[in-house]
Order: structure tokens, then sequence, then C-alpha cells
């Protein structure tokens, strides 16, 4: 090797080591803007769960009987007479 070439390699191995750094960094910021947003995704879901759950509660609560009860009473409404059936026939297919 010769003296000229050697400030050529030190400069080639600095770039090369420069290019590594850069490389990894530009990965890890990557993973964390993946990170952030799976934890997002994962806040939204369970505030989904957390409301659907609150509207299953609110649907139990406006179908159990006392609430059908208050609300016919509400409506005028009243179980049908007799006389007030009629049985639909099924149509063929």
């Amino acid at each position: 090797m010769n003296r000229a070439s050697t400030p050529v390699l030190v400069a080639v191995a600095v770039a090369c080591f420069l290019a590594a750094l850069s490389a990894v960094a530009w990965r890890q910021g990557r993973a964390r803007l993946v990170m952030e947003a799976r934890e997002r995704l994962r806040a939204d879901v369970l505030f989904e769960r957390d409301e659907r759950s609150d509207l299953a509660q609110k649907i139990r609560y406006l179908e159990s009987r006392p609430r059908v009860r208050e609300a016919s009473a509400l409506l005028g409404l009243r179980p049908p007479r007799e006389d007030e059936l009629g049985l639909i026939p099924l149509e063929d297919s």
C-alpha cells in the first residue's frame, strides 16, 4: 500500500461507518413510528370495547321487564284481546 491510498481508505471507512449509523437511526425511527401507531390502535380498540360494553348494558336495561312495563304504561299499550289476534298464513316459496 502506498501513502496516497491510506487517506482514501480512511475516508471510505468513515463513510461506511456513517452510512451504517444512518441506517440504524432510520430503522429505529421507523420502529418508533410503528410502535406509536400500534399504541394508538390499541387505545382505539380498548375504547370501542368499552363503548360496546356500555351499549350492551344499556340494551339489557331497556329490554328489562320493569322498563318494558314502564314504557307500555307510558304509551298506553296493553296485551291484545283474543278477538284481536289473527294468524298470518305463510307464503309458499
